[in-house]
């Protein structure tokens, strides 16, 4: 391709492939598939989600495969969102595509918790996790999607926390737990929990609530919450830096104040702006802080959200993506 050619994804197109899982990742692709659009790229959606409900795994690679190659539909890159299904025994769906020449793109949402390999596989690569980033992979943090628009209801409870309670956020989960039950702050614990939640039944301030969250579910749940608890999960031998999806939707969304054990990204980002502990007693004196003072935490809440609008939705991760993807294509 010569210097003066412009690559448009206004006339081509990117084909947008989602992960398997029904939830988590697919906020993310759906994330993806707004900001595309925002920002004025054809788009080709490829829901693997619910394409499995109708075709057998070997089917939908090749469907994939079809719609990606058929020159009617203008494909000149394919994005996978997660990669996590396109692994081990499918990696060939993703293996023949870059074999053929069309560029395949991996967004790695699991790092550094679930590396998917096939460092070979794809002809790009990005992690939302800043110790996951080198030679092969490079930082596309992750981001949030504009927020409903939601009545300024009454609150319903002073703490929420939303996602999986897996095994490495248990413990202080429990610990922030007992403290509102004995503090007399309710807290609503919604999600997926591990098969034993021993001391949390039958309390009279916490409240477990398991199942999967609807997103329509998720915005209302923070929206009704004076505050909304993160914790970021335990990544063992390669402590993880960056941000998660729940600090920028809550930051977005312009209501509840966001607490959250400390990560070293979310102090770049949003310096006092959120309220950050590293341990039970540390968690005590800022919620306590935060409840005190409505003022000072509305205060938070807007800089918070004014962060987020400036420079983390997904529509300037879109940017940054097709940046990179003309930069790829013209080499």
């Amino acid at each position: 391709m010569s210097d003066g050619d412009e690559i448009s994804f206004q006339d081509g197109t990117i084909m947008l492939v989602a992960d398997a899982a029904p939830f988590s990742t697919r906020d993310v692709w759906e994330g993806y598939l707004e900001g595309l659009t925002e920002i004025g790229a054809n788009v080709l959606p490829y829901p693997t989600f619910s394409i499995l409900e109708l075709l057998s795994p070997n089917l939908l690679g090749s469907d994939l495969i079809g719609k990606a190659m058929d020159i009617r539909n203008g494909v000149q890159a394919i994005v996978f969102i997660s990669g996590m299904y396109f692994r081990d025994s499918r990696s060939w769906v993703v293996e023949s595509l870059t074999h053929r020449g069309m560029p395949t793109v991996l967004i790695a949402t699991d790092d550094p918790y679930e590396p998917i390999g096939m460092h070979d596989g794809y002809s790009m690569r990005f992690s939302n996790e800043l110790s996951c980033v080198n030679g092969r992979a490079k930082y596309l943090p992750t981001a949030t999607m504009l927020p409903p628009a939601l009545d300024d209801d009454p609150w319903v409870r002073d703490l929420v926390f939303v996602g999986t309670v897996f095994e490495d956020r248990w413990e202080m989960l429990r610990q922030i737990a007992m403290y509102c039950e004995i503090n007399e702050y309710r807290f609503d614990i919604f999600g997926h929990f591990p098969s034993r939640c021993d001391g949390l039944q039958d309390l009279e301030f916490v409240r477990l609530i398991p199942g999967t969250v609807s997103a329509e579910q998720k915005w209302s749940l923070y929206s009704q919450s004076k505050m909304v608890l993160n914790l970021f999960r335990d990544s063992g031998d390669q402590p993880a830096r960056s941000a998660s999806p729940r600090v920028y939707e809550v930051a977005a969304l312009g209501r509840p104040a966001l607490i959250s054990n400390r990560r070293e990204e979310l102090e770049q980002i949003f310096g006092d702006s959120i309220y950050l502990f590293d341990d039970i007693d540390g968690f005590g004196e800022r919620f306590e802080e935060a409840i005190d003072s409505t003022a000072e935490r509305k205060q938070k809440v807007d800089r918070a959200q004014q962060t987020v609008f400036q420079g983390h939705l997904y529509q300037h991760r879109a940017s940054q993506l097709l940046g990179a993807i003309r930069d790829h294509l013209a080499e």
